[in-house]
């Protein structure tokens, strides 16, 4: 039976908190929250499930490592703090504790991903002698599994289009799928974090992207991208809220 620890319990978090307390071959033994509200709160609860585990909801990471897991499944969002995502993770991968993921969707592919981004986590890794694997739905499998299993039904294939429809309406993730698309926003406020030169084909570019800075005083890409959710990242109470499962690759030490 494999010891497992879910980090927090938002929009995928509670979906995965009760999937790793239904598997008989998983055992849950920690779990980790930021909302202040929610520590202390037995997991059950925080997903909707009558019968108490006996687990409650810390946030102190160093307590749910000394746990001893095999491995963590890293639900947090990630995308609007990745700094502080990235030195989560490697705690965990450092201790030599194995991490599964949503968060980060430039780790869909690895090998593509910035070296801010890719490095340091590789490098916990390797000190730790563990794993990280980055997947889910958007992307993962709506955008790569699902195609290929399509493709295998035709003898030719023409052009392949993969649409999103969804209605964010009340989808609880107003800080990224809100504010950082603009929306509810006017003119004079701060430009939106995907509004940033650069943004957008860092976080979903289809190939491999320059590891050469911006000069001349320009912020794009990465550093801009940091910049901005560092910003954001002040107005945030809560950052378990989770994202609609991202990812779709490993990285190993």
């Amino acid at each position: 039976m494999q010891r497992v620890v879910q980090f927090s319990s938002g929009n995928v978090g509670r979906h995965s908190l009760r999937a790793i307390i239904g598997r008989p071959d998983l055992q849950l033994v920690g779990l980790h929250a930021a909302s202040p509200n929610k520590i202390g709160r037995d997991a059950a609860e925080l997903c909707g499930l009558d019968e108490p585990t006996g687990v409650v909801a810390t946030d102190d990471i160093d307590a749910l490592i000394a746990l001893k897991p095999d491995c963590v499944v890293y639900t947090a969002q990630g995308e609007t703090r990745p700094m502080e995502a990235i030195e989560q993770m490697s705690e965990f991968l450092a201790a030599g504790v194995n991490v599964a993921a949503t968060s980060m969707v430039w780790l869909v592919t690895p090998r593509q991903a910035d070296d801010w981004l890719r490095l340091p986590l590789e490098q916990a890794c390797e000190a730790g002698d563990a794993s990280l694997y980055v997947n889910g739905i958007d992307p993962g499998y709506s955008g790569d599994t699902e195609v290929h299993s399509a493709l295998s039904l035709v003898t030719r294939a023409r052009s392949i289009t993969v649409q999103e429809i969804f209605d964010y309406a009340n989808y609880d993730d107003y800080e990224f799928t809100g504010r950082s698309m603009g929306f509810g926003m006017t003119a004079d406020d701060e430009t939106p974090m995907l509004f940033l030169p650069g943004v957008l084909t860092t976080m979903w570019r289809p190939g491999p992207q320059s590891r050469r800075p911006a000069r001349r005083g320009t912020r794009r890409g990465p550093s801009a991208y940091r910049a901005v959710v560092r910003r954001d990242a002040n107005r945030m109470q809560d950052d378990d809220g989770g994202t609609r499962a991202d990812g779709g690759g490993a990285v190993r030490g």
